[in-house]
């Protein structure tokens, strides 16, 4: 068996219509599985680490709201990207 490769698109509005493959199940499904990873684990993880580190309360804080506004755009970010290989 041999891998199959995806071309590569070139931008959001060259996506062919051969690799728009996505129904709003699968869209939705992978919002879901992706907060569970990146907002549960992935999360609670750094939020450990960042709390061991020593450092001042004021500056823990800050991290962790730093952590938790970038782990929303990254889920964000991927579901939209997932929406624009929608079938039509």
């Amino acid at each position: 068996m041999g891998t199959k490769f995806l071309p590569v698109f070139e931008g959001a509005d060259k996506v062919p219509k051969e690799a728009k493959i996505f129904n709003e199940t699968h869209i939705e499904y992978v919002n879901v599985l992706l907060g569970d990873i990146l907002l549960n684990d992935v999360k609670g993880q750094l939020l450990n680490i960042i709390e061991s580190a020593g450092i001042s309360d004021r500056q823990e804080q800050a991290i962790k709201r730093l952590i938790t506004n970038v782990l929303h755009e990254t889920k964000h970010h991927v579901v939209e990207c997932l929406s624009l290989m929608k079938k039509d």
